[in-house]
């Protein structure tokens, strides 16, 4: 039973890594762009801003949404092996068998106590 939890901490702690290097990866694009934003502001002062703005943003949002799209399925693999785990397992033990009740009536097994039987 130890190693079952043994190895889904493992799935768990690998996919939570995966999915911390992705979001670092994100925020270092995200870095990244923003730099790359302030060098065409500083550069292209006098041309057309605008579709600039536009072709970063658009290449900015389309690698965000990958990303968070990967991290989204990391995370429903990781609610799936938590449910899985935390599913009740069926015991391995077999069920006790119920004594059989004796062919003795409940008084008779008082009287014989008490020692009140018949000869």
């Amino acid at each position: 039973m130890s190693e079952i939890n043994k190895t889904n901490q493992n799935d768990n702690q690998s996919a939570f890594d995966s999915i911390l290097n992705k979001y670092t990866d994100l925020l270092l694009e995200v870095d990244k762009l923003r730099n790359e934003n302030a060098n065409i502001h500083n550069s292209q002062s006098g041309t057309n801003n605008d579709e600039l703005k536009k072709e970063s943003v658009e290449q900015f949002s389309s690698n965000i949404y990958v990303i968070l799209n990967q991290i989204k399925s990391e995370i429903s693999q990781i609610n799936k092996l938590l449910s899985e785990s935390n599913e009740p397992k069926s015991s391995t033990k077999p069920r006790k068998r119920k004594k059989k009740s004796s062919s003795k009536s409940l008084m008779e097994r008082i009287k014989a106590s008490i020692g009140l039987t018949k000869n």
